[in-house]
């Protein structure tokens, strides 16, 4: 069985609860990436800021100046390190989110992407093309 971290990024860039948005839009734009945990002070994951709710909330440049914690995403699905690949897959196809945490009992650990499975397919062609 293929797991979780096998392709997960490790140890994600994130933001504090209480980080400004123009925080996580620096850390996305200087990083490329689209997903940002968001933790409080202790590492304990509380949302998730996405590029999407970047573009809607902070078109007014006034409020790149508010907390994360204002437009965060709250409700968020989380997987373990140890969870099938097949059924995190079917998880963010289903769901239509395009990523999902990755804790060690309430401790963020890392993060899986729908980029980290095109990742995985790749290889996988590529595997199949040598043979």
């Amino acid at each position: 069985m293929r797991t979780v971290a096998e392709i997960m990024t490790a140890r994600p860039y994130c933001v504090n609860v209480e980080d400004p948005l123009e925080e996580a839009w620096q850390v996305m734009r200087h990083k490329h990436i689209r997903h940002v945990p968001v933790i409080k002070r202790d590492g304990t994951l509380v949302g998730l800021i996405t590029h999407r709710n970047l573009l809607v909330n902070a078109q007014d440049v006034s409020h790149l100046t508010l907390p994360v914690a204002e437009i965060m995403e709250t409700d968020v699905e989380t997987v373990t390190e140890q969870d099938d690949l097949k059924d995190v897959a079917v998880r963010l196809y289903d769901r239509r989110v395009g990523c999902l945490p990755v804790l060690r009992g309430t401790e963020l650990v890392g993060i899986v992407t729908s980029a980290d499975f095109l990742a995985l397919t790749k290889r996988l062609l590529e595997e199949i093309e040598e043979q």
